[in-house]
Parts: structure tokens; sequence; C-alpha cells
């Protein structure tokens, strides 16, 4: 699978393990399997925008901390 969704998938379990969710927990509240939660989380599988939304809520964080690793700034406002 692509390094990028390797990295992803270690973001979010990192955090989750952080937060002390479960991936039972985490399955729930992204609406799928917990074989496929693990899946993702393995890096196995790419995610659909609705994880990486759902995740990122759960989880406490922007969806742009999963997907870089930075937290995002706004540098101008027009």
């Amino acid at each position: 699978m692509d390094n990028k969704v390797i990295e992803i998938a270690q973001r979010i379990k990192t955090l989750r393990e952080i937060c002390g969710l479960s991936e039972e927990q985490m399955a729930e509240t992204i609406g799928c399997s917990v074989n496929e939660y693990r899946e993702a989380e393995n890096g196995n599988t790419d995610f659909s925008f609705t994880f990486i939304y759902k995740a990122a809520e759960k989880l406490g964080v922007d969806m742009i901390e999963l997907l870089t690793g930075d937290n995002p700034r706004l540098s101008f406002y027009s």
C-alpha cells in the first residue's frame, strides 16, 4: 500500500491509543465492522473521506492533522 496511507494509518492508531479508545469503539463511530477498521488502521486499505472525517471528529483533531501530521495554519484571510 502507498506510504501516505500507511502514515495516516499510524497516526490514527497512535491517536486512538492515546485517547484510550478501542478498535471496536472506532469501528462503531465510523460505521464499519471491526475487521474493516483493523484493515484500514493497519494501512491495508485506502481511507474514504467519511472514514477520515469521523475518525478526526472522534479523536478530537482536524482532518488535516490526520492526513499530513501538521496542524492547519491560516496564513491569511481575505
